[in-house]
């Protein structure tokens, strides 16, 4: 019999490569400069015509609960995902022009990270 023990380190180990395999076939793009009363339901329409959406992210603050300004939007094809940066990057929704990129991991993200300050600092 295996040890309790062992079973919960095994199960962990493989929700923790399940998690990267899904997000490892998915591509995520960041959408910049956003109201603040902007919902998935809102950005779901747009983005849906391009391809299949996986999911809609809008990060929220800790704090305030408010929306932060800015999304991720998750589709299961990088054609897909290229056509709506392509058709979508620049938009105005709801009285502001979207910024629509393709999310960056890693070295790259504290250049996203300024620049979503930046927009957000201009609105």
């Amino acid at each position: 019999m295996i040890p309790a023990r062992n079973v919960c380190i095994n199960c962990k180990f493989f929700a923790f490569f399940t998690v990267i395999l899904i997000r490892s076939n998915t591509y995520s793009l960041l959408v910049l400069n956003i109201t603040f009363r902007t919902t998935p339901d809102d950005l779901f329409p747009l983005f849906d015509k391009y391809g299949k959406v996986v999911d809609i992210f809008i990060p929220r603050d800790r704090r305030t609960g408010e929306s932060r300004g800015f999304a991720f939007v998750r589709y299961k094809y990088a054609d897909e995902a290229q056509k709506a940066v392509d058709r979508l990057d620049g938009r105005v929704v709801d009285g502001r022009e979207m910024a629509v990129q393709f999310a960056k991991y890693g070295q790259n993200a504290e250049k996203i990270r300024l620049s979503l300050r930046k927009s957000t600092l201009l609105s």
